[in-house]
């Protein structure tokens, strides 16, 4: 396909094409030929602010559960399945035991239990969330990835603004 410079610059509303960041160009041309990379991103579900400590992502969220709603500080464990909250936390929120089990990482193994909570990011509310509770386990709390999976989320972390963006699919 030969697309003529005129025609090219009419379309796009630029006087020259060195005008035109790489994005532009990238959907212009994706949309021309008819590929995929024409899709815009999918706009943000939420944007966290953190900040990162002892080589973590540390980021703030109101929990909720059945006495109430209590913020709390997580860090992003990509390395963790669940999302593991204190025994504090979950006791200040009621959150309820849903059954025993027994978690494993570095320190060793000991005994815990599932249960649920809720939260919002953005305007998205989210109920009824699977965490696992460990009595022994002085927080902060850890965000694994289990959540993203189960909801269909993509995430990105840009530690140099402090900020964790999440995305659909």
């Amino acid at each position: 396909m030969q697309i003529d410079r005129e025609t090219l610059l009419r379309q796009i509303g630029h006087s020259t094409l060195d005008q035109l960041t790489l994005n532009e160009l990238r959907l212009l041309l994706c949309e021309w030929l008819g590929c995929a990379a024409a899709s815009p991103e999918p706009a943000a579900l939420a944007v966290l602010h953190g900040t990162v400590a002892g080589d973590a992502f540390h980021f703030g969220l109101t929990l909720t559960g059945p006495a109430g709603s209590q913020p709390v500080e997580f860090v992003l464990d990509t390395g963790a399945f669940e999302m593991l909250l204190p025994a504090s936390v979950a006791s200040a929120l009621g959150l309820p035991d849903l059954g025993n089990l027994n978690i494993s990482g570095i320190g060793g193994s000991s005994p815990a239990y599932t249960s649920q909570v809720g939260f919002t990011l953005g305007a998205h509310a989210f109920n009824e969330v699977h965490c696992v509770v460990d009595p022994t386990f002085p927080g902060p709390a850890l965000f694994g990835l289990r959540f993203f999976i189960d909801h269909g989320l993509s995430l990105s972390l840009d530690p140099g603004a402090g900020e964790l963006t999440i995305r659909q699919g």
